[in-house]
């Protein structure tokens, strides 16, 4: 097992991080948005956000695999090019869905950034060229995803970046046996946990705290929520509120 570094871990630990950036559930300020980003920089927290490849090779930052729930477009993200993509506009307002490039350079180091690769096969591309823009990045960045396989990935491939395993442990006792089996192995060798808030307490992730994995939870959305999984967890991925 390789342990995270003391700045990794600091920065992962420190400050609770806005899910999907510090939105608004509008289009106003929708989330995974250059504005979302904005906000939580200015209110001083990390973000997190997810990240898909378009059909020509562009890393975008967008949650869903397909586009209607936030744009009314049909198809898949992965079917679109970067000018098809560019051309909607999220929730109905003014505000389109960005690159990670874009985010990078509006973020520029001032927050840390935890950035979830939506991988549902094996990995290619799409790690491939994150890794390639989070090592040129001078910033605090990790990395997560539910894709044993990608985390797998930059463990071989991008060693310098902390890296994440997702888990639902609301999924019953065979994940639980593989959260404990496979991803604290060569397999996929994560450096932190992020789970739902809901399965906790759980004795797997008390297990890899002793083991001296950080345990993240997700997602939390009130005070008194973030007050329930605080022995339990060592930061949080919030939304719709804000942490005191």
């Amino acid at each position: 097992m390789t342990f995270l570094s003391e700045h990794a871990r600091a920065f992962l630990t420190a400050k609770p991080f806005a899910h999907r950036g510090l939105h608004d559930g509008t289009g106003l300020c929708p989330e995974n948005s250059l504005i979302a980003a904005a906000r939580a920089v200015e209110a001083g927290f990390p973000i997190e956000l997810d990240v898909r490849l378009s059909r020509d090779g562009e890393v975008v930052v967008f949650h869903d695999a397909t586009l209607l729930r936030m744009t009314g477009a049909d198809g898949a993200v992965a079917d679109k090019t970067w000018a098809d993509l560019s051309a909607l506009r999220l929730l109905g307002g003014s505000h389109g869905i960005p690159r990670l490039a874009d985010v990078l350079s509006l973020v520029a180091g001032r927050v840390p950034l935890l950035v979830e690769v939506k991988q549902d096969g094996r990995p290619g591309a799409l790690e491939k060229q994150t890794a390639s823009l989070l090592q040129g990045y001078r910033g605090d960045v990790a990395v997560q995803s539910f894709n044993p396989l990608t985390v797998g990935f930059f463990a071989r491939h991008a060693p310098g970046l902390p890296r994440g395993q997702l888990a639902d442990l609301n999924g019953g006792g065979v994940v639980g046996r593989l959260l404990s089996r496979y991803f604290l192995n060569g397999f996929s060798c994560p450096q932190f946990v992020a789970v739902r808030v809901s399965a906790l307490p759980h004795d797997k992730t008390a297990a890899l705290r002793t083991r001296g994995l950080p345990v993240l939870g997700w997602t939390v959305r009130s005070e008194e929520a973030r007050k329930a999984c605080a022995p339990y967890t060592d930061n949080i991925i919030f939304e719709g509120f804000v942490p005191t």
